[in-house]
């Protein structure tokens, strides 16, 4: 009897310990499955990290593509610019140099109006003369008169031939300066 009573007293103690491995298994397993269930989370976290990452990358090589093109353009529009601005300096230099030049041209052009009106009236003057010469000379008939006349004459006629010149060279003068302002517009 007592050996059948140690012998369940034993078996008691088998079936307990049993039992409780039994208790700690399902325990660990349910520590199995949640530390399972987290390291999944815990990969979908990593995956999705992953991911943002590498979104991440993508996005900063764009920008510094586009920051390189937009470097590359800055460069360009600063070339235009001094382009442009060299060209600008240019024509207002241009455009100093006509405006002096049409200055200067205008006082010509007055200056060679006062020589005209004169040279118009030294010319009147010198057709009365000579009119008056011919009327004279007419009147008086003697040689050394007529050989007076003649040479106040070819005097008057020199006079005219140089007031003539001085009236071509101011139409000349004003064509010209009619011409630059025509293409100056």
């Amino acid at each position: 009897m007592e050996a059948a009573k140690a012998a369940e007293a034993a078996l008691s103690g088998k079936e307990a310990l049993v039992e409780q491995l039994q208790e700690e298994i399902k325990e660990a397993e349910m520590v199995v499955n949640e530390e399972g269930s987290s390291m999944q989370q815990l990969q979908q976290t990593v995956q999705s990290a992953n991911k943002a990452a590498q979104q991440a990358q993508a996005e900063l090589k764009l920008l510094q593509t586009s920051f390189q093109l937009a470097q590359g353009n800055a460069a360009n529009a600063q070339q235009a610019l001094d382009g442009i601005t060299a060209q600008l300096n240019e024509k207002e230099q241009l455009l100093d140099a006509a405006r002096a030049k049409l200055d200067q041209l205008s006082k010509q052009q007055q200056s060679s109006k006062m020589d005209l009106a004169k040279t118009k009236e030294a010319a009147r003057k010198a057709e009365t003369s000579a009119a008056e010469a011919k009327q004279n000379a007419a009147r008086l008939e003697g040689k050394p008169v007529q050989l007076r006349i003649r040479n106040e004459m070819k005097e008057l006629e020199e006079r005219h031939r140089k007031v003539i010149v001085k009236i071509d060279v101011l139409f000349f003068f004003n064509f010209v300066l009619y011409t630059y302002k025509y293409i100056k517009r």
